[in-house]
């Protein structure tokens, strides 16, 4: 019968706002666990090409309260959760309400992230929205796990469906595009966060991020930084940058072999960036 619908609202050119309604009613796209289903079981992502966005609406229950009342790592998540479903983060924003209660947004090239949250009711409202080809269910999947939830109810709306939407204006699109931006890659200019309870650090890169690889034991990326040249992440943690990493090399370096009156052999335990092995060589 939802197909029917679907042709025949088409079919007629009937207002748009009533085809989205169709849509929302058909929830033969929603999914539902109950406390009986293992919560934890991901929902393996469907990839289509057939709409200009994905937006899943979820609601989150059963959740950690505390977890719900922090909006640091409400926000903290979410950016992981937009890097999980391969987005590229733009800004975000958290705000703890009193007596409790959290809201957090993540800004994305892609669109965005978000939740309201109430802690007391173990309950958060959520909006995973990614065009192109972010995967807003690896999100979903992520956020379940970290947010502890029992239970959930998802949707997933495709929004600006293809074969709805008018061929794009050619002469708009030509006035807009940049050639030599486009062939460097550099015009793309995105920020990446190192965030804990009480601080934060934020930095603006350019490009795509070098490098990304999950391993068995760590998250390990490499950006481009405007200001501090090429920069390696482990699980979300700055480790070192090419503009600052001497300070800390020579610090742990020479102290130690300036001190010793005649070392022979050096242990480096770590040092898997290799800094602190090109100080140790400048005694040789």
């Amino acid at each position: 019968p939802l197909v029917s619908i679907f042709f025949f609202l088409e079919e007629f050119s009937m207002n748009k706002s009533i085809f989205l309604m169709a849509i929302l009613l058909g929830c033969a796209l929603a999914t539902h666990h109950t406390e009986e289903q293992a919560c934890d079981a991901p929902v393996q992502p469907k990839p289509t090409r057939d709409s200009l966005g994905r937006h899943i609406l979820v609601e989150f229950e059963g959740c950690n309260p505390e977890y719900l009342n922090n909006g640091m790592k409400l926000n903290k998540e979410f950016i992981q959760a937009a890097r999980q479903a391969g987005a590229t983060v733009l800004d975000s924003i958290a705000y703890e309400f009193e007596p409790f209660g959290a809201s957090c947004i993540v800004l994305l090239s892609e669109s965005h992230l978000s939740i309201h949250a109430w802690p007391e009711l173990g309950y958060g409202a959520a909006d995973l929205y990614t065009c192109g080809e972010g995967e807003p269910w690896e999100a979903f999947n992520f956020l379940t796990r970290v947010l502890e939830c029992d239970d959930y109810s998802a949707v997933e709306v495709k929004r600006g469906m293809k074969r709805l939407m008018p061929e794009p204006n050619q002469e708009f699109v030509a006035a807009h595009i940049n050639d030599k931006n486009r062939e460097t890659g550099k015009s793309k200019k995105s920020w990446v966060y190192d965030m804990d309870d009480g601080y934060g650090v934020a930095l603006q890169y350019q490009g795509d991020r070098l490098y990304l690889n999950h391993s068995d034991f760590q998250l390990v990326e490499v950006f481009d930084t405007l200001l501090f040249g090429n920069m390696l992440m482990i699980d979300n943690k700055i480790m070192t940058t090419q503009k600052d990493e001497f300070i800390y090399h020579e610090l742990i370096t020479h102290t130690a072999l300036l001190t010793h009156p005649n070392p022979k052999r050096v242990l480096i335990i770590g040092g898997g960036d290799g800094g602190t092995a090109r100080e140790v060589l400048k005694h040789t």
